[in-house]
């Protein structure tokens, strides 16, 4: 997902996520949730396989999605 299909992104809050992708963030990535300017869920295909966007203050975004039980981290910009 090298470009962002903005029309596709559902904006939402810091309280509807799960600490659990807050932690997976910190500890992999090393961003704490003071970092964090907006998030946006990424609408296509299953519900199932839809990953969360992380919007950083500077700039950066980050793709949060699971694979076989795992947590996957990718910096898309």
């Amino acid at each position: 997902m090298a470009k962002l299909n903005y029309k596709r992104l559902t904006y939402i809050s810091i309280g509807d996520v799960s600490e659990v992708a807050f932690r997976e963030l910190e500890k992999q990535k090393g961003i704490s949730k003071g970092e964090i300017r907006d998030l946006a869920w990424y609408r296509y295909g299953k519900y199932a396989a839809q990953p969360l966007i992380v919007f950083l203050r500077d700039g950066r975004i980050f793709k949060i999605r699971t694979r076989k039980g795992k947590i996957l981290i990718e910096k898309i910009k």
